[in-house]
């Protein structure tokens, strides 16, 4: 047989990928290097698949082999390791009951397309939140995240002055928006915003961590994400309310944000900067999408309710679509909010899940008292403000597989239940 001819490199193949998958379960920076260096690349192709028979997408392969690397972890961890959080494990089996479902019913295309947003994120928060971090792992993970967000803003920064207009399509009155970035990848700069602040005001790390913050910001008021937006606000009150003194900080910082965002204004063509102020109006003022998702939202939980018991307590199976009609106009896309995907597609039972995910992590860390704080790395407060952030996001977005690396960090930052680990011992293992 003509298979046989590849049984030597498919048996080496094999032996890689075991290599590779029993390395990354030892390893979380490992797992993070793999998962980012795909998610900028996938940024840098504008999410362009490889043809293999069947569309391939870096990310498939990453979060697959993450997955196996987070089922050896808990499978085969040690005697005296800790075990990582039940409810990503429950999430992601409902999620694999879903798919079966879908497959059985709507074919393994059908659900597959439709799963793979829900897998990444899954996959990925089932493997980060299986190791337990010190201070040090946790600057070694920031460290490339920011260095990833300089990466990000270069490539906008690259669109913005090159590639506009192969990047916006005309609209009526002759300009267009000017989305260089989709909402996840800007979401992406706005962790990195927020990780450089809290650096540049607790004045840790080294000095372009602490200024990268002032480049941050005014890319992602031009980027043109609403949701973004409201985020960062959000953010940025979080942390306010919980250090008093970091609010004047604040303003001084809003200043400096303000004057570069003025410079880049200035710096760019006329052109651009007329399409900039334009988008950015419209933005401000258009109703149009709000509108229409919140009909979405309506029509999609009106029909679930019709549907049985067990489909509203597990979720309907992957593939069967999101129809529903805006305007006389048949819409058959992801219902961009996470709270009614996640009701949709893992019942009630999966929304509960995921609010005692982030719930009880938020009131952890935010009460954490001064003497356990020493464990995290900037502060307990910037991971609690990490989980806020994402609650706010996922109100017209679903999560980016990138966002499940900050969120396994931040559920499984639990030193209190590590016998013997006091905070001396946390200082002696941190930065």
């Amino acid at each position: 047989m003509d298979w046989i001819s590849y049984m030597p490199a498919l048996t080496a193949l094999a032996a890689v990928a075991a290599v590779l998958v029993a390395a990354l379960a030892r390893s979380a920076r490992a797992g993070f290097l793999l998962l980012v260096g795909a998610y900028v690349l996938d940024s840098w192709l504008a999410g362009a698949p490889v043809s293999l028979g069947v569309l391939v997408y870096p990310q498939d392969i990453v979060l697959t082999v993450l997955l196996l690397a987070a089922g050896m972890r808990y499978l085969l961890r040690s005697g005296g390791e800790r075990r990582g959080p039940a409810i990503p494990l429950l999430l992601m089996g409902l999620f694999a009951l879903s798919l079966s479902r879908g497959i059985g019913l709507y074919g393994a295309k059908a659900a597959g397309v439709e799963c793979r947003p829900e897998f990444y994120f899954l996959a990925g928060l089932l493997y980060f939140s299986s190791f337990h971090y010190n201070p040090r792992q946790q600057k070694q993970i920031l460290d490339l995240w920011l260095a990833a967000s300089g990466v990000l803003l270069a490539l906008a920064l690259e669109r913005w002055t090159l590639g506009l207009e192969a990047l916006r399509a005309p609209d009526e009155g002759g300009l267009s928006e000017l989305r260089v970035l989709n909402a996840s990848q800007t979401m992406f700069l706005a962790f990195g915003f927020f990780a450089s602040l809290f650096l540049n005001l607790s004045r840790r790390g080294p000095r372009w961590q602490r200024m990268l913050f002032y480049a941050l910001g005014p890319a992602i008021v031009l980027l043109q994400h609403r949701t973004v937006w409201a985020v960062t606000i959000v953010g940025l009150l979080w942390l306010a309310g919980q250090r008093v003194r970091l609010r004047t900080q604040f303003l001084r910082a809003a200043i400096a944000m303000a004057a570069v965002a003025a410079l880049w204004l200035v710096l760019v063509s006329g052109r651009a900067t007329e399409i900039a102020t334009a988008s950015l109006q419209q933005s401000a003022t258009d109703e149009g999408t709000l509108r229409w998702r919140l009909e979405g939202w309506r029509q999609l939980m009106l029909e679930s309710q019709a549907r049985n018991l067990f489909s509203g307590l597990v979720g309907q199976p992957f593939g069967a679509g999101f129809e529903r009609t805006f305007e006389d106009v048949l819409v058959d896309s992801a219902p961009h909010n996470y709270y009614v995907e996640a009701f949709l597609r893992l019942g009630l039972a999966g929304l509960l899940l995921l609010f005692s995910l982030y719930l009880p992590a938020i009131r952890y860390l935010k009460r954490l008292p001064a003497p356990g704080r020493v464990f995290a790395y900037p502060d307990t407060r910037f991971w609690s403000m990490v989980l806020v952030a994402q609650l706010v996001f996922f109100v017209t977005y679903s999560p980016g597989y990138e966002q499940s690396v900050l969120t396994g960090i931040a559920v499984a930052l639990r030193p209190l239940e590590y016998p013997g680990k006091t905070a001396e011992v946390w200082a002696l293992e941190g930065v």
